[in-house]
């Protein structure tokens, strides 16, 4: 059976070393209005990052130790942004509680990012919902239009209408594309601003020697690259614009992040810390309540039994 060629031009960095991205998103939507208001009234929230979690089942005994520091409210523990989010009542305990109670599980290392108050979080929301009527989000100083955003996903939807067996998606699958589209939109930025400063550059004859090997890999021919590129609403523009992207990335990686003569399963570990490194220096905020709802439902996806760690 001849094989399909597939092209996904939002998670460059996954495609080379398959890896799953994530940034620090704001736990808010506008649809819990009444619950976040009675959440922050004289409240405050402790915002840490959590390293160690490998499963479900971590997020769950993370989140029960947050749960039994007196003054808690409504502990959030997000597996894949590695950030733990917790209302509490200053009067009553501190945010250096959290810490603490995280720490002393023993599998896990927490440390605070910041702390905020019951006016911040208030201004915050009051601001979110208005900017989201204009913009889904910002990447570190890069607005992300709604127009912008739903022209991406669209073209996602589009691929999945013509590739999949069901033209429509469901629910769950409409929540995990969006969520696709932001996590790629906020890896690609990230890493376009951090190479862009470095004189990296990729030939003509570089790009089109790794096209030749994509046909190669796919036994395909010309006719068949392109038929597989206008199935998905693409052209050979389009991808040779993708491919020398993808090319100054992994010059920048071999350069830069890799030291010389590397395993390649040393790779994946060394630039999942380089791009922790970024998103922690990085400022990301998410003003789309789609947005915010598809990140919580797929990282609450990332499911392994609790093997891993029980």
């Amino acid at each position: 059976m001849k094989r399909k060629l597939y092209i996904t031009f939002l998670t460059v960095a996954v495609i080379l070393f398959g890896l799953y991205a994530f940034g620090l998103i704001k736990d808010k939507r506008e649809g819990e209005g009444n619950s976040f208001y009675k959440n922050i009234a004289n409240n405050s929230q402790a915002e840490l990052k959590v390293t160690g979690m490998t499963c479900i089942s971590c997020v769950e005994k993370i989140e029960g130790a947050l749960k039994k520091v007196k003054g808690t409210k409504s502990p959030k523990v997000s597996l894949a942004k590695g950030r733990a989010a917790v209302f509490f009542d200053p009067g009553v305990t501190s945010a250096s509680s959290f810490v603490e109670a995280v720490n002393r599980i023993g599998k896990y290392h927490a440390s605070l990012i910041r702390i905020k108050s019951s006016d911040d979080l208030l201004k915050e929301e009051q601001e979110r919902i208005k900017i989201s009527k204009q913009f889904a989000m910002n990447i570190d100083g890069k607005k992300i239009t709604n127009k912008e955003f739903e022209a991406t996903l669209n073209e996602r939807l589009e691929s999945f209408r013509k590739t999949g067996i069901n033209p429509y998606p469901s629910v769950k699958q409409r929540y995990q594309m969006v969520a696709e589209v932001a996590n790629s939109l906020i890896v690609e930025t990230l890493i376009q601003k951090e190479i862009g400063g470095e004189n990296i550059s990729a030939s003509d004859e570089e790009v089109n020697a790794e096209i030749e090997g994509i046909k190669k890999y796919y036994r395909l021919n010309d006719k068949g690259l392109e038929d597989s590129l206008k199935a998905q609403g693409l052209d050979l523009d389009r991808l040779k614009e993708e491919v020398k992207k993808e090319l100054k990335i992994k010059k920048y990686l071999e350069t830069k992040v890799f030291p010389p003569k590397t395993p390649e399963p040393k790779k994946n570990s060394l630039y999942q810390s380089w791009l922790s490194d970024i998103q922690d220096k990085a400022d990301i905020k998410i003003y789309s309540s789609e947005i915010l709802e598809a990140l919580d439902n797929d990282s609450a996806s990332s499911r392994c039994g609790g093997s891993c760690c029980s």
